[in-house]
């Protein structure tokens, strides 16, 4: 189980990100994992164009609505 994945501006863009994910995904396959699954923002573009460069793709759609009290 991951909770989450940040990687600190400094250092965006040159693959951290997409070493940790691969590393885990590694990891998983060993322990007999058949298949990883994450969730990321809708708004996290840059997130999942990197999840999307290690093979993830979308799978489920959630949504939601935020009810406010006038």
């Amino acid at each position: 189980w991951v909770h989450d994945l940040w990687v600190d501006d400094s250092f965006r863009n040159q693959g951290a990100g997409r070493e940790m994910t691969a590393r885990t995904i590694s990891r998983f396959k060993e322990l007999g994992v058949r298949q990883v699954r994450l969730q990321t923002a809708s708004a996290n573009e840059a997130g999942r164009r990197m999840f999307a460069s290690c093979g993830f793709r979308p799978a489920t759609v959630e949504m939601l609505v935020s009810i406010h009290d006038d």
